[in-house]
């Protein structure tokens, strides 16, 4: 680019020279030989260099959210494995004792949210590894068209469902294993992975009601 410049300048003082000894009002001329240099040689400025600051923040923001999408589905695992060691099947440690709020407990779920379908844990295998595959398509086209909400969302997203399919394939079934309830009314169980789904949903509804506030 410099260099460009500099040979620039000292053509204008060449034909600057040249014109003022023939007697020529130099700076016509020089304008119009430099117009027709750069259309011949085309712009300095290299196209969409303007966009290049924006693709790079967005191919950063794209790589936070994966890492931190490791990063969930590395502590939902990790702590599947401390339950699975360290609690046995279906006991359960009271954490906050008063009404018996929170517990630490360890149940399988072969089914779908909330134990609903048990028993089918084959078919839902198949069914996230479908889901989970088009979301990972759709995003790596689509990842500089959208929100960064929606960004963290889908990644979240992919976080559970990845782990949650892992239990099913290396563990038969899904570990739950919080337990939050006022006695006998209780919530069903869930881990790590269900948390990030349920948080990428609140994410997607944040960006819906800030896109609507904005319209």
């Amino acid at each position: 680019m410099k260099s460009e410049d500099k040979d620039k300048g000292l053509l204008r003082d060449f034909v600057s020279r040249n014109d003022n000894e023939n007697g020529v009002n130099p700076l016509p001329l020089a304008g119009e030989r430099l117009a027709k240099q750069e259309d011949e040689g085309g712009s300095s400025e290299p196209s969409g260099s303007k966009d290049k600051p924006e693709e790079g923040a967005a191919k950063r923001r794209v790589r936070g959210c994966l890492f931190s999408a490791f990063i969930l589905f590395a502590a939902d695992q990790l702590s599947k494995y401390i339950i699975d060691s360290f609690v046995s099947y279906g006991a359960s440690i009271k954490i906050i004792p008063v009404y018996g709020f929170f517990n630490i407990t360890n149940v399988h779920n072969t089914g779908a949210a909330f134990s609903i379908f048990q028993g089918n844990n084959f078919a839902f295998a198949v069914l996230i590894t479908v889901i989970l595959s088009v979301i990972a398509v759709w995003f790596y086209f689509n990842a500089n068209k959208i929100t960064v909400l929606q960004k963290y969302a889908f990644c979240l997203v992919f976080a559970g469902g990845l782990g949650n399919l892992t239990d099913r394939i290396f563990r038969g079934a899904v570990v739950d294993f919080l337990d939050f309830g006022i006695n006998s009314l209780r919530w069903p169980a869930f881990n790590v992975a269900d948390s990030c789904v349920c948080a990428a949903a609140a994410l997607i509804a944040i960006d819906v009601f800030k896109s609507n506030a904005k319209s």
